[in-house]
């Protein structure tokens, strides 16, 4: 079995500030956790993307390319909250997505079967199947966060 990479891109921390005033002050670390573990409805779920670049690409490229995919679709999509682009030795890169819940981060993977811009950045992948994009990505459930 061929395996596969990303869909998008990054990795982010969740912004206690969306928490209401109603809520009142964060009093303890605890109550941090709490608000960094959760989004708006639920817990925040972490999209993971692995991939390696197709030879003859190179970072420019593909920095390029993802702003295109961060400004023209991934950052329009229901439930987005941030993304980073990583990138690891020996020509390994991830993607990491928050997402406020697990039907955002779906319906996103979803949609992205359509999108031109979706595909250019696909295209610059080498591990990625390229007929199914979201065959190698994992989406993990926070269950809690420190600062």
């Amino acid at each position: 079995m061929k395996r596969t990479a990303p869909l998008m891109v990054a990795a982010f921390l969740f912004c206690a500030a969306q928490s209401s005033a109603a809520e009142g002050p964060r009093s303890s670390p605890q109550h941090t956790a709490a608000i960094h573990a959760t989004g708006k409805h639920g817990p925040v779920i972490v999209e993971w993307a692995p991939f390696t670049i197709m030879p003859g690409t190179d970072e420019t490229m593909l920095v390029k390319a993802s702003d295109d995919i961060q400004n023209n679709f991934i950052g329009k999509q229901r439930g987005f909250i941030k993304r980073e682009l990583l990138k690891g030795k020996d020509g390994r890169w991830v993607d990491i997505v928050y997402w406020s819940s697990r039907e955002d981060a779906e319906l996103a993977g979803r949609n992205a079967m359509e999108s031109p811009v979706c595909a250019a950045y696909f295209g610059l992948m080498a591990t990625v199947d390229h007929n199914d994009p979201n065959a190698g990505v994992w989406h993990y459930e926070r269950i809690k966060a420190w600062k």
